[in-house]
């Protein structure tokens, strides 16, 4: 096994917290991880993709992901140009939506959509005027991929974020991994 998730989001998301606590519950599992992010702007709200590979043997590559396995939309309203590239009939999308976003036919991947903002709000998750969907993201990724269990996300975590904002955010992720729907289509 080896998978390449590129996570997408803006600047002060959390997107970078999802790639390593990923990386974390799949290393909880015995598994060979990587975390990492590119910044390009490096200020909030600027778009930004953070990496996460999980396999069963040495990750020798560190170059940022061109061909994911997997992509995980934090923002749902960034411009699909920067998601959708190097994606394959074989890889996995899931996004942040309150729907089934509508992708051209060209785009035939396997697709999951959850409302990760509806549930920030529910949950008070917010940091100044942005509402924080990373740990639903990351049970969302955990649901969809199956890579890891969602009892390793929990103890991610919890080795990832402060105490004072775990139950929150075990909560949150949680919802995520119950919530994720695959596209009507059986997720095509």
């Amino acid at each position: 096994m080896f998978e390449e998730i590129r996570w997408h989001g803006r600047g002060g998301q959390g997107a970078v917290t999802s790639a390593k606590i990923l990386a974390d519950a799949a290393h909880r599992e015995g598994k060979f991880v990587q975390a990492f992010a590119f910044y390009g702007a490096e200020r909030r709200g600027a778009p930004v993709e953070t990496y996460t590979r999980i396999s069963d043997c040495h990750v020798k590559r560190h170059s940022q992901i061109y061909n994911p396995t997997v992509v995980a939309v934090l923002d749902p309203a960034l411009p699909k140009i920067l998601y959708l590239k190097g994606l394959s009939k074989n890889s996995t999308l899931i996004v942040n939506s309150n729907k089934q976003m509508e992708f051209s036919s060209e785009i035939d991947c396997t697709k999951f959509w959850i409302d990760a903002t509806q549930i920030a709000i529910d949950l008070e998750l917010r940091v100044s005027e942005s509402y924080i969907t990373n740990t639903i993201m990351t049970g969302a990724v955990a649901k969809a991929t199956g890579l890891v269990k969602l009892d390793s996300v929990l103890d991610a975590l919890k080795s990832q974020l402060n105490k004072r904002i775990w139950e929150k955010n075990i909560e949150a992720a949680k919802r995520g991994y119950n919530e994720t729907h695959p596209y009507n289509n059986g997720g095509k």
